[in-house]
């Protein structure tokens, strides 16, 4: 079996080498060039009602310390939408807001969930209120078993706040999908989820992604995607009160050519063919493995947007490992 990924569990613990809103945002340093083990700096917002509390910086020297376990852009369906019912992942939960629901999102610690920035943010700039968060799993008799959990706060980067409030700078205008590098943010819970499947971050290997020449898909890393699309065939299947989770797999596929201010896109992105919709904002996009004859699921990358011929998430890096699992910032 082909070692794709570096995985963050029991079975390996391996460690990388590797409110109106009155805040002014300085520019980007525009000689920087690699997201990973940098400085990062993190603004934190009342989920409740959406008011700023602060900042915070998570430094590149912060050591990477393991638990002992571990608004919406368009989407592509390439071809037949295959994507299935599935509440087998229990890791994964639909984020509700006030009028609508916002996106997916799944769990990483006990208290902490991962999502897109975009998901729990506003185009002025703001953080979005979100009501609760639904947790939907099939007890012994495959009945479905909704639990609500009361989100408590918001942790978004610097960076993607400051491209909201300056879309149109020079920088942003020269370097279009910059911003993507920052797409990920985590909400605390109020409930301990220790009694649900958390789901396993991982680093890809380079072996995970399909040379730019490539022209064979079929041989290409498996990935799935599991959350809640707001659309299947083109039938409406969730809202804020209808819930449905699906899962979809396809394969990573070349990366497309994009104005990504020399870096190749590969630092940050994962391009992919899995189907999505909106809704699925926010879910984990995942490699299956099997370890020991038990199978695992490896978190890849956040599922965030669309370019193009592929869609496209946000790949776990060292930075997002510190910001979801060794945050000295968390509170709930």
């Amino acid at each position: 079996m082909r070692n794709f990924t570096k995985s963050f569990f029991k079975r390996t613990m391996v460690i990388i080498m590797v409110v109106a809103f009155a805040l002014t945002f300085t520019p980007y340093d525009i000689n920087v060039t690699d997201a990973a083990n940098s400085n990062m700096t993190y603004f934190i917002y009342n989920a409740s009602n959406a008011s700023y509390e602060g900042s915070y910086t998570i430094y590149a020297n912060t050591p990477l310390m393991l638990p002992a376990d571990c608004q919406e852009q368009s989407r592509t369906v390439f071809g037949g939408d295959d994507r299935v019912l599935d509440y087998s992942k229990k890791g994964v939960v639909k984020l509700i807001g006030t009028n609508d629901y916002l996106g997916t999102g799944f769990i990483v610690d006990d208290h902490v969930i991962a999502t897109a920035a975009h998901c729990v943010t506003t185009s002025s700039a703001t953080s979005k209120i979100v009501d609760s968060i639904l947790i939907q799993t099939l007890d012994s008799n495959n009945n479905i078993v909704s639990t609500y959990v009361t989100p408590v706060k918001i942790h978004v980067p610097y960076n993607w706040m400051e491209f909201l409030q300056n879309p149109n700078s020079t920088f942003h205008t020269n370097n279009e999908y910059y911003h993507w590098n920052y797409d990920y943010a985590l909400i605390t819970v109020e409930q301990n989820l220790h009694s649900y499947k958390k789901c396993n971050l991982s680093i890809a290997l380079d072996d995970f992604y399909p040379a730019s020449n490539d022209t064979n898909p079929s041989d290409n890393a498996s990935v799935s995607v599991t959350g809640f699309p707001q659309y299947i065939n083109g039938v409406l299947k969730n809202n804020k009160t209808t819930h449905n989770l699906y899962t979809g797999t396809g394969v990573t596929l070349p990366y497309t050519n994009m104005n990504y201010q020399g870096e190749n896109p590969y630092g940050r992105l994962m391009f992919y063919d899995t189907d999505i919709s909106s809704g699925n904002s926010g879910s984990p996009v995942y490699y299956t493995e099997t370890y020991n004859s038990k199978v695992y699921f490896d978190v890849v990358a956040i599922c965030t947007a669309q370019k193009g011929y592929a869609n496209v998430g946000l790949r776990i890096n060292e930075d997002m490992l510190k910001f979801y699992l060794s945050n000295s910032h968390i509170s709930y």
